[in-house]
């Protein structure tokens, strides 16, 4: 991750820490066994610590049901999930079950977590506002704007520049189709953001392209559950000896089956909405978004992630200023967001990376990366 990005994740842990006070509840929690550990008898004590248990619980979970995967996935990299996550209940929780006659060592096992997480705290603080010192800033939406990411795994490209390149071509591809569809045209891609080691690409587009992406990735999330589904099974068939090559052929025939028969169905969907607003895709579109969606399948199995961050416009004063397209656009990006959960990748690949589509006329691609990374999604 780049400055930038550390300091939108330090931003957002700080902000609901001052929010939602979860050390202070900590203390209360402390505060509530000490009388218990002094008084074990008195049930008042005991239910102070109960009450202050679950509004731990409550609270913590409110506060976790804000965080878009994207967000879990960054705090996830700095360490400060078993800071901020509903687990630190639940390990309380189970610690005092395990202990019901020993209160102390309950209050000792609370205070070690409230010292390990003022400290955590204090650091990301202190850091924060080192790197203000510096000079790093969040890279802030403004109103009415949303950007796209994509993280491309390392193994598309092997480390290579002109391998990269290629794939910022499928990249570009793959926006232009889906931007072509949703406006009609080919509109103007900004780079917002640059990030390693895996490399993150956020550009800015137009909010309604924007949606109209994220719809398909979580399209593509949602199909290769199904596809994984019989893959499964299809390992856990081919440790049969009695099974051969030409039985476990059956299932990567429905597995191909299965993707022809969701590729068909959401270009037929997306040609509906095209009807809908009034314009027509023509047969080049049809088949550009055709490629997008199998591209869109192969580069999800192989590490693919994406991330959308939206900030609708504040201004409500006059209703007759709002877009209805606009704020449609705005609120599948709201919907789909808590969808775009990606896998971790494991094994083989089973679907071929389709040839950039404009080499769709030659022969078609047999390059190391286009067929064979070395992992497969894992559920």
């Amino acid at each position: 991750m780049n400055a930038s990005r550390l300091m939108d994740a330090l931003e957002i842990l700080i902000h609901n820490e001052d929010t939602y006070r979860i050390q202070d509840i900590l203390n209360e929690l402390q505060s509530h066994l000490v009388n218990l550990v002094n008084a074990p008898q008195e049930s008042s004590h005991q239910n102070q610590f109960s009450d202050s248990l679950k509004k731990l619980n409550s609270t913590l979970n409110q506060m976790g049901n804000g965080f878009d995967p994207a967000q879990i996935s960054l705090f996830k990299d700095i360490g400060a999930i078993q800071f901020f996550s509903a687990d630190i209940p639940n390990s309380i929780s189970q610690y005092a079950q395990e202990n019901p006659i020993t209160p102390a060592v309950v209050r000792d096992f609370v205070a070690d977590i409230i010292d390990k997480r003022n400290s955590y705290i204090d650091r990301i603080k202190n850091l924060r506002n080192n790197l203000v010192a510096i000079g790093v800033q969040s890279v802030e939406l403004e109103p009415g704007s949303a950007e796209i990411g994509f993280v491309l795994p390392r193994d598309l490209f092997d480390g290579q520049l002109q391998l990269l390149i290629k794939q910022l071509g499928v990249v570009n591809s793959l926006i232009r189709g889906f931007s072509e569809f949703t406006t009609g045209s080919v509109q103007p891609i900004a780079v917002r953001q640059i990030s390693s080691s895996d490399p993150l690409f956020f550009f800015c587009l137009d909010v309604r392209i924007i949606a109209t992406i994220g719809a398909a990735v979580t399209w593509a999330l949602h199909t290769w559950k199904q596809v994984e589904e019989i893959r499964e099974i299809r390992e856990r068939s081919s440790e049969i000896p009695s099974f051969t090559d030409s039985d476990l052929k059956v299932f990567d025939d429905r597995i191909e089956e299965v993707i022809e028969a969701a590729i068909k169905e959401k270009v037929s969907e997306i040609h509906k909405e095209s009807q809908e607003r009034t314009t027509r895709t023509s047969p080049e579109q049809q088949t550009h978004i055709t490629w997008a969606l199998r591209t869109l399948l192969a580069l999800v199995e192989r590490g693919l992630k994406v991330e959308i961050r939206a900030l609708p416009s504040s201004n409500r004063e006059n209703e007759s200023d709002i877009d209805p397209e606009i704020e449609s656009a705005f609120e599948q990006i709201s919907e789909n967001g808590p969808e775009l959960i990606f896998p971790e990748i494991e094994g083989r690949p089973v679907l071929d990376l389709p040839a950039p589509l404009n080499e769709k006329e030659h022969q078609k691609d047999k390059s190391p990366q286009a067929r064979s990374t070395t992992k497969r999604t894992k559920k």
